[in-house]
C-alpha cells in the first residue's frame, strides 16, 4: 500500500511482524518493570514510575500500530502516534529527577548549578508543557482539515524546544559531574566518586539515556521538520533505528541497573524510604574509608 500523509509523518502501511515483535519486547520490560517496581517493598519507589509507564504506553503504541496493518485508521494512527511520541517524554522526566537524586546520594548537592527541587520542578513542568503541546498538535493533524498545518507547526515547536531544553539539561549535568571530577583531584584518587560501584552504574546510566534521548529526540525534530514526503518521514527502518532501538536501551538500561537499589543504604531493609532524608551520605562513604 502507498504511504499516504497526516500533517507531517507519513502513514504508510508498517510491517506486521516487526510492530509483533517490538511489541513483545517492549510489553517484556514493562512487565519486568513492574514486577521490581511491586517486589521492591514499601515504600515503593515511586519516582521510577516514569520509566515504567513509559515502556508501557511505548508497547500499547506498538498494539495500534499492528492495528492499522493493510488499511488506515485514523484513530489507531492517533493513538499509535500519541503512545510512541509522547513516551520518552517519561523517560526525559525520569533523567530530569534522577541527577539531583544522585546528588543527593552523595551528599554533593552544592555542585549542582540549580538546587535539586528547584531543577527538578523546572524541567519537569517545562516536560508537561510539551507534552501538552504535542498532544493538541497531534490530535490536530488528525482532523486532515485546515487545522492539520496548525497542527504540524505546533507538534514541530514542542519538539524543537524539548530538544533545546534537554540540552540545555545536558550541558548541566556535564557541569556536575565536572564538578564532582575536579573535587577527585584535590581530595585524592583514594577518594573518587566513581569508586562507589552504584554512583558509578548511575552515571553511566544517564550517559547511556541522554545519548539514546537525544539521538530520539533529533530523529523526531528532523523527521517532523522536512515533512511527510521525505525520505526520512517515509523510513520505517528509519524509525525502528533512531526511535525504537534508542528508547529500547534506555528502559532496558534502568531494568538492569534499577536505580531505587542503587539509591538505598546497603545495610537497609528493601522497605527503607528513598526520601532523599534518607539516603546514604558520599560524604560519610568518605569519611569511613578515611577512618579505616
Amino acid at each position: 500500500m502507498a504511504p499516504t500523509t497526516a500533517g507531517a509523518v507519513a502513514i504508510y502501511d508498517p510491517n506486521g511482524p516487526a510492530a509483533v515483535i517490538a511489541f513483545l519486547v517492549f510489553g517484556g520490560i514493562a512487565i519486568a518493570l513492574w514486577t521490581r517496581y511491586f517486589r521492591f517493598g514499601k515504600p515503593r519507589p515511586k519516582f521510577s514510575l516514569q520509566t515504567i509507564f513509559g515502556a508501557t504506553f511505548m508497547a500499547l503504541g506498538f498494539i495500534c500500530r499492528i492495528s492499522r496493518r493493510n488499511g488506515i485508521n485514523a484513530w489507531s494512527w492517533l493513538f499509535e502516534t500519541l503512545f510512541i511520541l509522547l513516551s520518552p517524554c517519561a523517560f526525559l522526566a525520569q533523567i530530569y529527577g534522577l541527577v539531583p537524586r544522585l546528588a543527593t546520594y552523595m551528599h554533593e548537592e552544592e555542585q549542582l548549578l540549580v538546587k535539586g527541587r528547584a531543577l527538578v520542578i523546572l524541567f519537569v513542568m517545562i516536560d508537561i508543557t510539551l507534552v501538552i503541546a504535542q498532544l493538541a498538535g497531534t490530535a490536530l493533524t488528525i482532523t486532515f482539515g485546515k487545522l492539520v498545518p496548525i497542527g504540524v507547526k505546533l507538534t514541530t515547536a514542542a519538539l524543537w524546544v524539548q530538544l533545546a531544553f534537554f540540552a540545555l539539561y545536558s550541558c548541566m549535568t556535564v557541569a556536575f559531574f565536572r564538578r564532582l571530577n575536579r573535587l577527585d583531584r584535590i581530595q585524592g584518587a583514594s577518594f573518587r566518586w566513581r569508586n562507589d560501584p552504584n554512583a558509578n552504574k548511575l552515571f553511566w546510566l544517564i550517559v547511556a539515556s541522554s545519548v539514546c534521548l537525544t539521538i530520539r529526540s533529533i530523529y523526531r525534530v528532523a523527521e517532523y521538520t522536512s515533512g511527510a514526503s521525505s525520505a526520512l518521514a517515509q523510513s520505517e527502518p528509519a524509525f525502528y533505528i533512531l526511535d525504537s532501538v534508542p528508547m529500547l536501551i534506555v528502559i532496558s538500561s534502568f531494568l538492569y541497573v534499577w536505580p531505587p537499589v542503587r539509591l538505598v543504604r546497603k545495610d537497609a531493609s528493601p522497605s527503607t524510604s528513598t526520601s532523599p532524608s534518607h539516603l546514604p551520605s558520599y560524604g560519610d562513604s568518605i569519611a569511613m574509608r578515611s577512618n579505616t
